[in-house]
């Protein structure tokens, strides 16, 4: 399966998103919300934020992610504007799921990461979330702390990885 990756710091690739969060589902109140909520998100694109866009042939973007430089939750141990950076919002359409695309993702991100002279990631992952727990687990993500998470009784798990 040919796929390539892309970063992108333009505004405009909003629907490209979007269209990736409509695969999992909801009505049209969910889908503005969504919308409101990535487009909010892209306004630091360049300054704070590189979105990263899979694509593959014949099918589009099917997946994307962030990296955010240097303002996550406000928590310098997330990401530091110097050496440490947080992996936000990985998302792969749902129909190509279970075919690595997420593993592969991550690597292009990771290899970026690096290039940029960023020497740890950091990531949050609910605690239900055992597939994504799962895949981070396997590409060398270590826990990092516990938090509160967006649901009452549900964790928020911050995990790490040093790539340099």
């Amino acid at each position: 399966m040919e796929f390539d990756v892309t970063t992108s710091v333009n505004p405009d690739d909003l629907e490209k998103v979007v269209s990736v969060a409509k695969s999992f589902g909801g009505n049209d109140e969910d889908i503005k919300a969504i919308r409101a909520y990535i487009k909010n998100e892209l306004t630091e694109l360049g300054d704070n934020r590189i979105l990263f866009l899979m694509n593959l042939q014949e099918h589009g973007t099917v997946g994307s992610v962030q990296l955010i430089l240097k303002n996550a939750n406000s928590d310098k141990d997330l990401a530091n504007s110097n050496d440490v950076a947080h992996i936000h919002a990985l998302q792969i359409n749902k129909a190509f799921h279970r075919m690595g695309l997420a593993t592969k993702l991550m690597n292009k991100l990771e290899l970026k990461a690096k290039e940029m002279g960023i020497r740890k990631l950091t990531l949050g992952v609910d605690g239900d979330n055992r597939k994504a727990i799962s895949l981070y687990d396997k590409l060398g993500y270590f826990n990092l702390k516990v938090a509160e998470g967006r649901e009452k009784d549900i964790p928020l798990f911050y995990k790490y990885k040093k790539i340099s």
